[in-house]
């Protein structure tokens, strides 16, 4: 009988790092990418939400996308 323990998605991610994927951290310039990425991302979905009436969401979207640029910039130094 097997018996399955259930995994948090950090803790997958983990396990895939030591199964052979590398445990090599981003450089603080390709973190900056991923999170300007993400702002505009963000910024992006805020608008759809806007153009849709849902306000809520969209300051929810505009908030998050904010602290993702805030944290490309402290990673850009």
């Amino acid at each position: 009988m097997t018996n399955f323990q259930a995994v948090t998605p950090a803790g997958a991610y983990n396990m895939a790092m030591a199964f052979g994927h590398g445990c090599a951290e981003l450089s603080n310039a390709q973190k900056a990418e991923r999170d300007w990425k993400a702002a505009e991302a963000l910024d992006k979905k805020g608008d759809e939400y806007f153009a849709a009436g849902n306000e809520r969401m969209g300051k929810v979207c505009r908030e998050r996308a904010l602290n993702a640029a805030n944290r490309a910039v402290r990673y850009s130094k």
